[in-house]
């Protein structure tokens, strides 16, 4: 098993092996019954944190996103027996999610979003993610599909050359602010001085009488209905209700049905496959798992999405290829 851990600000790349140790009975060397494990740290730095790894069998190769404390992230490799990250990628860019693609190749798909900065360096902007292929022997980068009308995340690609990605809407950070909402919040204007001049008068009640004003003083407010997913901020209860007469009843996607999960071969035209995904992965013989957050979904090749698992929250999936059975 392969996984990264934080701590704190220190992050890291390890290792976890099972294996069965050798006892001596009766003077033969015979393993035990009950397997172990062994975790061993690979990798570890402060600079950066480190996110979803990929593992590429034929070369021993590590891929990862590296991502630095002023924003940026960048792809990074390194071979399973070595002790320092190389990045493959670098500039005033999101680089995250790389996956290797299947065969003898040294290349990598990943989802890249250029950022903006106002002059004290914060980031202001950033723009619609691409997906891109780096190939590490010819040392290139090329761009595989991008719309501005929308984020293309998390990619993969077959060794037939398909392509599978999620897709959604664009949304800038710097969206134009509407005038009913303008209009909205100059009407509240009085409710919410109201709120703090009562909340600062029970708290100065409080100090000095260890009485409220009210006899039962409201909580305060946390949304616990709210969730990051792939790096912006879900509703999940508002989009649950949305969903809730989509599909299965009791399994409502946790994201907008405008996510789609995108199956594109070869010089032709994208075609949807999934609403409302946030996690998916690929099989070797071209089955497909994806998740809505609330349940697993299935699809063999040539067959139509059957669920698996109810269960929620499901941010991430990953299919385990056994006796070439969807497991």
């Amino acid at each position: 098993l392969l996984y990264t851990l934080e701590a704190g600000e220190v992050g890291g790349i390890f290792t976890l092996e099972r294996f069965a140790p050798a006892v001596q009975i009766g003077g033969a060397a015979k393993p035990e019954l009950r397997p172990q494990t062994r975790e061993k740290r690979l990798f570890h730095s402060a600079d950066f944190k480190v996110d979803r790894v990929d593992f590429h069998p034929e070369y021993q190769l590590i891929a990862c996103a590296a991502i630095a404390k002023d924003g940026t992230a960048n792809i990074a490799t390194m071979p399973v027996n070595a002790v320092h990250l190389a990045l493959a990628t670098e500039g005033d860019s999101i680089d995250l999610a790389p996956k290797w693609i299947p065969g003898f190749r040294r290349a990598i798909v990943f989802q890249s979003a250029g950022i903006g900065r106002d002059g004290t360096g914060q980031i202001i902007e950033q723009k619609h993610s691409t997906i891109e292929q780096l190939d590490l022997d010819r040392q290139e980068v090329i761009t595989l599909a991008s719309d501005p009308k929308y984020d293309l995340l998390s990619p993969q690609m077959t060794a037939d050359g398909t392509l599978y990605y999620i897709r959604r809407p664009y949304r800038s950070l710097r969206q134009r602010v509407r005038f009913s909402q303008i209009l909205k919040d100059f009407l509240s204007i009085p409710a919410r001085l109201v709120s703090a001049v009562f909340a600062w008068l029970n708290i100065f009640t409080r100090s000095h009488t260890g009485k409220s004003l009210l006899s039962a003083s409201p909580s305060p407010h946390v949304n616990r209905h709210q969730m990051v997913v792939l790096g912006r901020l879900v509703d999940v209860a508002t989009e649950m209700e949305r969903n809730s007469r989509f599909g299965d009843a009791d399994s409502p996607s946790l994201v907008p049905r405008s996510w789609e999960l995108i199956e594109q071969f070869p010089h032709r035209e994208p075609k949807v496959i999934g609403h409302g995904v946030l996690a998916f992965d690929i099989g070797a013989e071209g089955q497909i798992v994806y998740s809505n957050g609330s349940a697993v979904y299935g699809i063999i090749p040539g067959g139509v999405a059957q669920r698996l698992v109810v269960d929620r929250p499901i941010e991430q999936v990953v299919l385990l290829d056994l006796d070439n059975h969807l497991n």
